[in-house]
């Protein structure tokens, strides 16, 4: 009788242990989504105020005249750049 009752609180120990350590991973895995994110919302925060930047460089070369056109299409592609990169570093967090 007594060896089970030793077994039944070894058992009871290694139970409370992997309860403990189960639970300490949730926290964590919670912890570790908030920090995900807020990693994905400052990035798609970065994508709309590049989106806008973009837009606007395409509104002005629409509506340039002749002679600012190619200062004005440089800043457009040096948009679409960082557009694009910003864009590939934020998918390469989803994959």
């Amino acid at each position: 009788m007594e060896e089970r009752k030793k077994y039944e609180e070894k058992a009871f120990a290694i139970l409370k242990d992997l309860f403990a350590k189960i639970e300490d991973l949730e926290h964590k895995a919670i912890q570790a989504r908030a920090e995900f994110s807020d990693e994905v919302e400052e990035h798609l925060y970065d994508l709309k105020n590049k989106k806008g930047k973009l837009y606007t460089e395409y509104e002005r070369m629409k509506t340039s005249g002749n002679g600012a056109f190619e200062e004005i299409k440089g800043g457009f592609e040096v948009a679409v750049e960082a557009l694009s990169s910003a864009f590939k570093k934020a998918r390469s967090h989803f994959k």
